[in-house]
């Protein structure tokens, strides 16, 4: 699955997208994740992100949030953060 990192200049908080399309992103079909709350904005494609997943990307997300943050608000490069980042 696909999941887009990366600043947010229109928006006040911070977000994530995630792609309903498997194996691309498909920016016209995905839903907003926001962060920290995880609030979920749009329509989730439950066929390809169940629950099971859904909590994934959150622990993805919880275990990486310093550099998502860092990263969403441009304190570091890309090559930093696809270096730092870790796995679940």
């Amino acid at each position: 699955m696909y999941i887009w990192f990366g600043p947010n200049p229109h928006y006040r908080g911070k977000r994530i997208k995630v792609s309903n399309v498997r194996n691309k992103f498909g920016k016209d079909d995905c839903f907003t994740l926001t962060i920290p709350e995880f609030k979920v904005i749009g329509n989730v494609n439950s066929k390809l992100i169940d629950s099971d997943k859904l909590s994934k990307i959150k622990e993805l997300i919880t275990k990486n949030m310093k550099l998502i943050e860092d990263f969403s608000d441009e304190l570091i490069s890309t090559d930093e953060f696809i270096d730092n980042i870790q796995s679940v």
